[in-house]
């Protein structure tokens, strides 16, 4: 059984990823933190097999908190969870001491595919090659805007995190909702959760 802690400051974010991880007859969500000096006490407490981290935390970041349990737990598996895959960002990261990367839009089977792989102790990532990253604002697809949503981020805050216009941004969130079947961002963020962010048209 592979045990996995979940640390992410968003509640609807963790919730629904950890319903799905727990759909998983060989994955144990054992326990979650809503920033990275809450993610330090429950690794000491649980001592997971694997730390999914968000990146964008209170108190501590995800990048402190994995430097932090690297030098505590060398043997623990940490991934990163990022919005966007900054080359900057993602390198910090890995140098930090996580063994792997994963956009919060990445297909859920393949959520369950790194885990197990960094579970297993297999090699770490690569940072991204340079010139390899799209900047954020070509790589808001519908999935990583309905994950924007799943995170609780407001117009405003979506608009300034991927560069674009905020008037653009709601026009593409109205055009999300449409694409969905849905009226809100509530029942958007319930349909991300339990169709799983794969099924979202880009």
């Amino acid at each position: 059984m592979i045990t996995v802690m979940l640390a992410d400051d968003h509640a609807l974010f963790r919730r629904g990823l950890r319903s799905m991880l727990e759909l998983e007859a060989d994955i144990q969500v054992v326990g979650e933190a809503g920033d990275g000096l809450e993610a330090q006490d429950l690794a000491r407490e649980l001592r997971p097999d694997v730390a999914l981290l968000d990146i964008n935390m209170p108190n501590m970041d995800g990048i402190d908190a994995a430097r932090e349990l690297r030098r505590t737990f060398p043997q623990m598996g940490i991934i990163m969870l990022t919005m966007f895959a900054e080359e900057e960002i993602i390198d910090r990261a890995l140098k930090a001491g996580a063994n792997d990367y994963l956009r919060k839009d990445t297909p859920f089977d393949e959520i369950v595919s790194k885990l197990r792989a960094t579970a297993a102790g297999r090699p770490k990532a690569l940072a991204p090659s340079p010139g390899s990253g799209a900047s954020p604002a070509t790589t808001l697809t519908n999935r990583n805007l309905l994950a924007l949503v799943v995170d609780e981020l407001t117009d405003d805050e979506i608009a300034a995190r991927s560069r674009l216009p905020k008037a653009e941004v709601r026009a593409r969130l109205l055009a999300l909702y449409k694409q969905l079947g849905v009226s809100d961002r509530t029942q958007a963020a319930i349909y991300a959760i339990t169709q799983g962010m794969q099924n979202v048209p880009d």
